[in-house]
């Protein structure tokens, strides 16, 4: 993977190449890269091969641009680095990421001719049919089809699951109720974080529970506070069941807490260390939400039954355990 930077904009390419040739681009924020986006994605590499085009791949901002417009822009479901992954596994040749604050005033037309084919040698772009750029939010597809040509700016209409258009706006609010099967159906994959492991009190181990502790990267979407069937990948590969609480730790605290939330996990018939690793945790299921109990006792039995619940929720599902 090569990454070259400039004021404007982050280029990285999969091959390590130092130049872009014709190429298609697939234009958008791609927040979550869900399964509307990825039909987006798959209608670029047709584009590609009908046109025969040199490589394809992606443009977006590296912010949400809501950040420049709002108290309280939209949390991100993904971060950049989890973005860039998933775009070459849904088979990118590169990722542009663009810095909003060097586009923002940007004339439409001008970050058609002068950025995408005179920087980029973009030949034919992919967006969605709700896709606006330029200063003021004035460009949308059918400029794109003025500049390109009908057969080389291809618009891919909504998707709709279960009656629902697929959008960001609607896996966040999954994702802040606790609903992570639809989640899942919306994003194609669970939602997931991936982050490094940080020094607990062990208070787990106290009750036989060991558990691995996570923060959330900074401006990332939260679930709701509660008790999750939960998939854990390690370092090495490795996959097994866990059940995670997103929360406080109510029941247990000695004044010290920050009460920041975190994710707590107990990986079912895990042994070793994790500490300073970084773990994917894939969220499948609300068990229940959380909780103060009365005793470490009572906690200690809602661990044992949660584990349980996530054991039996996993049992009928093929998820490479």
């Amino acid at each position: 993977m090569k990454i070259i930077k400039n004021n404007s904009y982050e280029l990285i390419l999969s091959d390590g190449s130092h130049a872009l040739r014709d190429c298609v681009l697939a234009l958008g924020n791609f927040d979550g890269v869900h399964i509307a986006h990825a039909a987006l994605l798959d209608k670029a590499k047709e584009l590609r091969a009908g046109i025969g085009a040199s490589q394809v791949g992606v443009w977006c901002f590296g912010q949400n641009p809501m950040e420049f417009f709002s108290h309280t822009p939209p949390q991100g479901i993904l971060t950049k680095e989890e973005k860039i992954k998933i775009f070459f596994e849904c088979g990118m040749d590169f990722v542009v990421i663009g810095d909003f604050a060097e586009f923002r005033n940007t004339d439409a037309t001008d970050f058609v001719k002068d950025h995408l084919i005179g920087e980029l040698s973009c030949v034919g772009t992919v967006c969605g049919y709700n896709f606006k750029f330029g200063k003021g939010r004035t460009g949308e597809p059918a400029l794109l089809r003025d500049i390109f040509g009908e057969d080389r700016c291809l618009v891919v209409d909504r998707i709709q699951l279960d009656g629902v258009t697929v959008s960001s706006t609607k896996i966040r609010e999954l994702i802040l109720s606790g609903d992570m099967v639809s989640a899942r159906k919306f994003l194609g994959r669970p939602y997931y974080i991936s982050s490094p492991v940080t020094q607990g009190k062990r208070l787990g181990r106290t009750l036989g529970f060991p558990t691995t502790n996570q923060y959330f990267p900074k401006n990332h979407i939260i679930p709701k506070r509660g008790i999750y069937a939960t998939v854990c990948t390690t370092e090495d590969g490795k996959r097994y069941i866990g059940v995670s609480n997103v929360g406080i730790r109510p029941t247990i605290t000695d004044g010290t807490d920050t009460h920041r939330i975190n994710c707590e996990t107990y990986i079912v018939d895990f042994e070793g260390d994790v500490y300073g690793q970084s773990l994917k945790v894939e969220f499948y299921k609300l068990l229940r939400d959380e909780r103060k109990f009365n005793s470490v006792d009572e906690l200690k039995s809602a661990i044992e039954r949660d584990a349980a619940a996530s054991v039996t929720f996993f049992d009928n599902m093929e998820v490479g355990l």
